[in-house]
């Protein structure tokens, strides 16, 4: 018999029964931490910075399904008035979740915001279009007052 005092079947039994015991709270704790990255979404919006109109276009996905999608031509800032692409509150999504932001000139390459970026419960996403040939500037802000 070894020096502490367990055959190799009790060895085998006791290892056994210990990673069954380490592995069950890991699954538990993954499915804790999977809605943490569940972030509200209080604006998206999307305007115009240039000198010229603008086909823009802003949708809002989760998952494969979306749920926000808008075009329009955008105006350039007039009388220190900026045209643009406001999502309603009545259109944003009500609940937390994993959203995809995304927002273009039309035909231009996407620039896109992912919720679980932000470690905050809440985030405000705002293009702006600084160009007719490149993707808008994204800007983000976690101030709980703009919910």
């Amino acid at each position: 018999m070894p020096p502490d005092g367990l055959d190799s079947s009790t060895r085998r039994s006791l290892l056994a029964a210990t990673t069954s015991l380490s592995i069950a709270p890991a699954g538990c704790l993954d499915t804790i931490t999977d809605d943490d990255d569940l972030t509200l979404l209080c604006r998206a919006t999307l305007s115009n910075h240039t000198e010229t109109t603008v086909e823009a276009e802003l949708e809002i996905v989760e998952g494969e399904t979306t749920l926000v999608e808008m075009s329009d031509e955008v105006d350039p800032p007039a009388d220190q008035q900026l045209d643009g692409i406001y999502v309603s509150d009545e259109s944003l999504p009500t609940e937390p979740g994993r959203y995809r932001v995304r927002m273009r000139v039309a035909g231009q390459e996407w620039a896109e915001y992912y919720t679980p970026d932000t470690e905050a419960d809440q985030v405000s996403v705002v293009g702006e279009i600084r160009s007719e040939t490149e993707p808008p500037v994204l800007l983000t802000s976690t101030n709980p007052n703009t919910c």
